[in-house]
């Protein structure tokens, strides 16, 4: 058990105690999707990519996994000639 004085490696990297939730993702995927209907997948990396050259290696994590959830989200939705109904 560490020290009161030793930092917890987690809080090193500002990554929270409990991790998000898979829900919490998905819910999140959704919300890009309808804020950037056009592009959802470059909006959701751009701030993965923003969070990394910030060091925010919680956020570059969380915006990671929102940036898959939203990458299979739009693949279900196909468009033009692909689209069945």
């Amino acid at each position: 058990m560490p020290d009161d004085d030793e930092q917890d490696v987690w809080s090193l990297y500002e990554v929270p105690a409990e991790p998000i939730s898979q829900e919490s993702i998905w819910n999140g995927a959704r919300q890009i999707i309808d804020l950037f209907p056009e592009e959802p997948e470059l909006a959701a990396s751009t701030r993965a990519d923003k969070a990394l050259e910030e060091g925010d290696l919680a956020g570059f994590a969380l915006w990671s996994r929102i940036t898959k959830a939203v990458t299979e989200l739009v693949r279900g939705k196909p468009e033009g000639p692909t689209a069945i109904n």
